[in-house]
């Protein structure tokens, strides 16, 4: 029966216990969380472009042309054709 004061108390204390568990999981996935930023520098989210491999030419290339002036929207529209 769902008033029987033993199983609320099984209830409740089943709930505590739930509660416990996931402050606990929470707190060590935010410390792994700083502990990689501290270290990367970053943790979550998209990587920026130029992170992966291949991308550094033409992150450096679009840089080049921005600081020659060059607009943003025509440095994409650039680097759409391949530069």
């Amino acid at each position: 029966m769902a008033t029987d004061p033993t199983r609320i108390l099984m209830r409740q204390l089943m709930g505590a216990v739930a509660q416990s568990d996931k402050s606990r999981i929470v707190l060590k996935l935010r410390g792994a969380r700083l502990r990689k930023k501290a270290h990367e520098g970053r943790c979550e989210g998209r990587k920026p472009y130029g992170y992966y491999q291949g991308e550094e030419g033409a992150l450096a290339r679009m840089k080049e042309l921005r600081a020659q002036g060059i607009g943003f929207d025509r440095i994409m529209a650039w680097s759409s054709i391949g530069f």
